[in-house]
């Protein structure tokens, strides 16, 4: 499935696709005068569904560490190893758009049992670039809701990564397909007093890259539960489903990739400051299917969220009567 690849359209990033951080003077929605969070609430600007006002920039710091394996060749397991740092920069330059770009830096080592194919590469890996919508937002009470549409297009910033002898490294090695793959999404959230929830689906439609590669295009599903504490730590715990085609290699498919895999991923959501944010996850797979024999470990994630919030512009005092 080579799971990895589509790591950055997964809730939290779930993983970090719109991450936001909320003050009271960002609670305006654009569309219909009110904000999505109670008064208090943090874990929308952890996952990226507060509605922030005009000229408000984000910048998120998020860390995922994890092991995947797969049986490439008879009685031969492959394990790979991958550290991935992303910076994700979030401008809304109107009320109801908001500009992306997430940047990922990516360690990864693969390794074989036989002792043959140990390869490793450490560089920036494939960008995404993204716009999202909000196409509603309304509501009363404590009760909101909201849907958001995006598209974007993941952009081949990796190096293609070569061996000792200039050898290009082999796929699993590679931190980046060398491919432009279109993405799109489509997200619902509703506050209900202290509860939330998240309903988030994505679609990445792959290309052919270098060396006649072709990563399997990925279907994601995620659905979110949160609960506010208070006014400075809430809990969410989402489902996140992949459904990816098999990749394919000049046309022919590769063994042991595409499949579904569901994830249950539990997280922590602490506000340090007004506009500093950390978030603590663990991403636990729990059920494979047509997935050959691969495996995913335990992931580990932890990011940091700040927020510039322009100061709103004062409205001048007069005494002479309003223009109509």
């Amino acid at each position: 499935m080579r799971c990895p690849r589509y790591r950055s359209l997964l809730a939290p990033a779930i993983v970090l696709s719109v991450l936001l951080t909320r003050t009271a003077e960002a609670e305006a929605c654009g569309l219909c005068g009110c904000s999505l969070a109670p008064p208090g609430d943090i874990s929308f600007s952890a996952i990226g569904w507060d509605l922030p006002q005009p000229g408000t920039l984000r910048l998120s710091l998020e860390n995922r560490e994890s092991f995947h394996t797969t049986t490439p060749h008879a009685n031969v397991l492959e394990t790979t190893f991958e550290s991935r740092t992303s910076l994700f920069l979030a401008w809304t330059p109107f009320r109801v758009v908001t500009l992306q770009w997430l940047v990922p830096a990516v360690y990864r080592t693969v390794e074989s049992s036989d002792g043959i194919g140990a390869a490793r590469a450490f560089g920036l890996g494939d960008s995404d670039l993204s716009a999202r919508f909000q196409v509603f937002g309304g509501g009363s009470g404590t009760t909101r809701h909201g849907i958001f549409l995006s598209a974007g297009v993941k952009m081949p910033f990796a190096m293609n990564y070569r061996g000792p002898d200039g050898t290009p490294l082999g796929h699993a090695a590679q931190i980046g397909t060398g491919s432009w793959d279109p993405i799109a999404s489509a997200s619902y959230v509703g506050a209900f007093d202290r509860f939330s929830f998240f309903a988030i689906e994505s679609l990445r439609f792959t290309t052919e890259g270098r060396g006649g590669w072709r990563a399997g295009s990925a279907f994601i599903s995620t659905l979110a539960l949160r609960y506010s504490l208070g006014d400075s730590l809430a809990l969410l715990l989402s489902a996140d489903g992949i459904y990816a085609s098999a990749d394919r290699l000049s046309g022919a498919r590769i063994a042991d990739t595409g499949g579904f895999l569901a994830y249950v991923t539990p997280s922590a959501l602490m506000q340090l400051a007004p506009t500093t944010m950390l978030r603590v996850a663990l991403q636990i797979p729990v059920a494979y299917v047509n997935a050959g024999t691969q495996t995913e470990s335990v992931a580990f994630l932890v990011s940091l969220v700040f927020t510039h919030i322009p100061e709103p512009e004062a409205v001048p005092a007069t005494s002479s009567s309003p223009m109509i």
